[in-house]
């Protein structure tokens, strides 16, 4: 854990009932959110309806890495993390694409002032991973599984290969709570 932050999630429809399948990792607690003025309790698995334009977020202390989103409709996804201290404003969001448009090759453009956690998804199982900055290959053995590797702050651009599709997102290590 580094320093104290939310992690969240959001989704958004692009069209009118819209029904969206979300389950969240065995290890979350019960979680609350709200579903314009409907409040919603779920654990493990739930589905939501949502019009166009409509949008739901979640957020929570723990990591909801490992949550699985599903929707025969379009839909917008985003996740990320912010610090729960009100005098620093530091938030990151990134969008996600869905697994149909994951990749083998990522490119990443590190920092030179803070230190990246990069969060590897494969999409298939036993999938082959080679960071240029690193000499050994490994292995991501179950689909949907995640690692996480640490990038220093001299390690500014960073060639991702796979021989399966991949997903990869960043977090910024200082004060989130997101690993």
């Amino acid at each position: 854990m580094f320093g104290w932050g939310y992690c969240q999630f959001a989704i958004s429809a692009i069209s009118n009932d819209t029904l969206v399948s979300i389950t969240f990792p065995d290890y979350l607690p019960k979680i609350e959110f709200c579903v314009g003025l409907i409040k919603v309790t779920a654990q493990g698995s739930t589905n939501i309806t949502l019009n166009q334009f409509d949008a739901v977020q979640f957020e929570s202390t723990l990591d909801f890495t490992g949550t699985h989103i599903y929707s025969y409709k379009a839909i917008a996804v985003f996740a990320g993390s912010r610090k729960r201290v009100s005098e620093d404003p530091s938030h990151t969001v990134e969008q996600l694409v869905p697994s149909t448009h994951w990749g083998q090759e990522v490119i990443v453009s590190a920092s030179t002032t803070e230190t990246l956690l990069l969060k590897i998804v494969s999409n298939y199982p036993n999938t082959r991973i080679k960071l240029d900055s690193s000499d050994k290959d490994f292995v991501i053995t179950e689909k949907y599984e995640t690692v996480v590797r640490q990038l220093g702050t001299d390690d500014t651009m960073v060639h991702i290969q796979a021989n399966q599709s991949i997903q990869v997102c960043t977090h910024a290590v200082i004060n989130i709570n997101c690993i």
